[in-house]
């Protein structure tokens, strides 16, 4: 399975942001076991290393968790192409759900 990653899964495993993070760390030691094929965009590797930074108040720390990322992970480009061809991809019962959630939170 390939999948890109979400900049909260990284941080919650990272930074072990309970309830979140024993599903992230899940997910991680499934990309170290080579079950998922995973990638990043390069815009969440640059937030991962800016609140990572923050987080351990310290940039050898930051780096040496960045090196441990890039190591598992691919950086992909993301262009306008792939948001859109996402949205052909994506089930018309999620796309329903999130029009319908909008609707209801008045956005």
């Amino acid at each position: 399975m390939k999948a890109i990653i979400d900049t909260n899964i990284i941080l919650d495993a990272i930074a072990s942001r309970t309830p979140f993070d024993v599903s992230a760390k899940e997910i991680i030691f499934m990309i170290a076991a080579k079950k998922i094929e995973a990638a990043i965009t390069a815009s969440t590797a640059n937030d991962i290393y800016y609140i990572t930074r923050k987080y351990l108040q310290s940039e050898i720390k930051t780096i040496q968790e960045m090196k441990k990322l890039f190591s598992l992970v691919d950086i992909v480009n993301v262009e306008k192409s792939d948001c859109l061809a996402a949205f052909d991809t994506a089930s018309s019962l999620q796309f329903t759900q999130k029009i319908l959630l909008n609707d209801l939170i008045g956005k």
